[in-house]
């Protein structure tokens, strides 16, 4: 004869396994094993893995190079204006309007140094780092995307303001007729964009506390389960040992309490068993609902990071263009001022002493006597009558006294032929004494 309490055990058992699932032993070895996580979505510029290996962190570098070279340039021409000029003669400047002029130019040059160091410094730092910061800036662009097409800039701020023009042009970008191409599904602006990222951030947090939630409450129905099943177990292992009653009323009545308290546990466990599958169908549910949420999260992060980039690369070029013009005004500024400078200074010393020296020559000096031949070239740069004549003159001392028909040069003191003369070889005769 068949025990009861062993048929209501394996009956228990049956159902248990049928509404709670195979026990984690038994699916351990060929449940799959779970997906790697996913990387995290960058949602901003300093999430970048890499930095330098976005997009924008390419442009970035390169307008970052050739501003080098530009201002390199710019250093080398600097040096070649200034380091040719003394600046120890600044106390030799003598005049007010030769003082204001010098000042002013070393003034326009400083200006034409600052501004390059501006210009630098406005490709060196990052264009755009949060999505508000964008959103305030485009605010600044008149025109409204609700309105109709957005307006282009006018040919003066292209000219004139690259980098609002960069702007603009970035707004009419991803603010356009091709928003959602850049913004994402349902958004037409950057203002949009941020209020949905809010909205799904907010849908996300609720979810996943839900899914915690309902995960814990299924534990508890895990671990309620497995205890009433331990009590069945243990109550049919007693009643296994009680054995047959026979006609002992002691025995008869243990069997009936254990009886009792089996049939309590297996009523007990079957309606935990219950609630535990539908709780583990809302877990489901919460579950997918988050992994809903966390797909639509991804989707508008990755337009996020899409519009910064863009937002990075267009604004940084706007600013390229500025500091290239910013340098070019202060190449212009360093040469106006290199040249005022230049013009107000005295002369330098060594080229006033070498002056001196050389017109220091003729002041002392031999007394000489020549003539002249006629029909010959040094003839041709005196007045007539005076070839074929003696003549008075002085000739340098510090040049050693020539032979009579030698090259020389003369300064011609006779009255109708003054002047300064050079008469090349055998066209003329000098006589003169060697400097004593």
């Amino acid at each position: 004869m068949t025990n009861p309490a062993e048929a209501v055990a394996k009956v228990l058992q049956t159902l248990t396994k049928e509404l709670v699932g195979e026990a984690a032993e038994e699916t351990a070895s060929t449940a799959p094993p779970l997906p790697p996580p996913e990387p995290p979505v960058a949602t901003d510029m300093s999430m970048d893995p890499g930095g330098l290996n976005s997009v924008a962190g390419r442009a970035r570098q390169a307008y970052q190079k050739t501003c080098m070279w530009i201002l390199s340039v710019f250093a080398a021409f600097g040096l070649l204006i200034f380091g040719s000029l003394p600046f120890t003669n600044i106390g030799k400047v003598d005049g007010s309007a030769n003082l204001f002029w010098l000042w002013t130019g070393l003034g326009l040059a400083a200006l034409g140094i600052a501004l390059a160091v501006l210009a630098a410094s406005t490709v060196f730092s990052p264009a755009v780092t949060s999505l508000g910061h964008l959103q305030r800036r485009l605010a600044r662009i008149p025109g409204d995307p609700q309105r109709g097409p957005l307006p282009d800039p006018s040919r003066a701020t292209r000219f004139w303001r690259p980098r609002k023009t960069a702007l603009w042009n970035l707004r009419n970008t991803l603010e356009g007729e091709d928003a959602r191409a850049h913004l994402g599904p349902d958004v037409s602006s950057v203002k949009e964009l941020i209020t949905k990222l809010g909205e799904l951030d907010d849908r996300q947090l609720r979810a996943a506390r839900s899914e915690a939630v309902k995960r814990a409450g299924l534990a508890a129905l895990d671990k309620a389960c497995d205890a009433h099943v331990a009590a069945v177990a243990t109550l049919t292992q007693r009643l296994e040992a009680i054995g047959a009653p026979g006609t002992d009323r002691a025995k008869q009545q243990l069997v009936a309490a254990v009886t009792e308290a089996l049939h309590y546990e297996v009523h007990a466990g079957d309606a935990a068993a219950r609630e535990r599958a539908g709780r583990a169908r809302e877990m489901t549910t919460a579950a997918g609902r988050l992994a809903e949420h966390d797909t639509d999260i991804k989707e508008y992060l990755g337009h996020r990071q899409q519009v910064l980039i863009e937002a990075n690369v267009v604004l940084m070029g706007g600013r390229f263009r500025l500091a290239r013009r910013l340098i070019m005004v202060g190449v212009l500024c360093t040469l106006i001022g290199g040249a005022l400078y230049a013009s107000r200074l005295p002369p330098d010393d060594d080229k006033a002493k070498k002056g001196a020296d050389q017109g220091a020559s003729w002041e002392r000096y031999v007394p000489a006597t020549v003539e002249i031949d006629a029909q010959t070239d040094a003839a041709g740069l005196l007045p007539a009558g005076c070839t074929e004549r003696r003549l008075r003159a002085l000739r340098d001392a510090s040049v050693p006294a020539p032979a009579p028909k030698d090259a020389y040069t003369v300064v011609i003191t006779d009255p109708p032929c003054r002047g300064l003369v050079t008469v090349p070889e055998n066209q003329g005769e000098i006589v003169s004494p060697a400097l004593p």
